[in-house]
């Protein structure tokens, strides 16, 4: 299950700096994801507030972009990747199934 709470004062929204109309949700053990409604431009971002990096995942239907540290980000592509290796499922991405010779 997960958790929202809105930005504040005291921690701010890393990717504008601003207090409010943000939202940070805490989805695994300490990982969050950055719903900023300010930064529009879609595209990884360094924090002007803490000096991390962000990686943009997407746009919502409200039109905020969501942001997950790179770390983070990161981490979940490698454990991605070690289940995909180890279930010897295909995830993610187009395939061409007819390649040319």
């Amino acid at each position: 299950m997960s958790n929202f709470r809105n930005v504040s004062k005291s921690d701010p929204c890393p990717i504008c700096g601003k207090p409010d109309w943000c939202t940070v949700q805490y989805v695994e053990e300490n990982t969050k994801l950055h719903y900023c409604r300010r930064v529009l431009g879609c595209s990884n971002i360094i924090s002007g507030t803490n000096g991390m990096s962000y990686v943009f995942l997407k746009q919502t239907s409200d039109g905020s972009c969501m942001y997950k540290e790179e770390s983070a980000y990161m981490e979940s592509r490698k454990n991605g990747k070690r289940q995909t290796a180890e279930t010897g499922a295909q995830t993610g991405g187009a395939q061409n199934r007819n390649p040319l010779p």
